[in-house]
């Protein structure tokens, strides 16, 4: 079995899913650090999104911006990536679509894409005229 610890200091790591690419947020900026960039792939049969993190000198995948301590999240544009994801798995990303992060090791991120985190944003009701 494999624990992942949590620590109420810091951000759950997670992922949001877009139709311009992807945003990594603050839990995930400890594994950008000595990352030049990132190749992303999926599994469309168990419905998983892998993300690994290259080594500097691979100039292979999309590239990482420069982490430093006014980072507070990192975009990746991956437009036909997303794209790609759309066709594989059939869902919108008209809306931004977020999840958690499962940790599989230092230099690799595997995201289940079956259960997003849903957001419940209360409606503000308009004036009635």
């Amino acid at each position: 079995m494999t624990i992942q610890w949590f620590s109420p200091n810091k951000a759950i790591p997670s992922i949001t899913i877009a139709s311009y690419g992807i945003s990594f947020n603050a839990g995930c900026l400890i594994y950008f650090e000595n990352a030049s960039s990132v190749l992303l792939g999926c599994d469309t049969s168990s419905k998983k999104l892998y993300v690994k993190f290259l080594k500097d000198g691979d100039s292979s995948g999309f590239s990482v911006p420069q982490i430093d301590e006014k980072t507070k999240n990192v975009r990746i544009s991956c437009r036909e990536f997303i794209q790609f994801l759309q066709l594989k798995f059939k869902f919108d990303v008209s809306k931004s679509l977020k999840y958690y992060v499962d940790i599989v090791s230092e230099d690799q991120f595997v995201v289940s894409l079956d259960d997003p985190i849903t957001s419940e944003k209360k409606s503000k009701k308009g004036k009635e005229d």
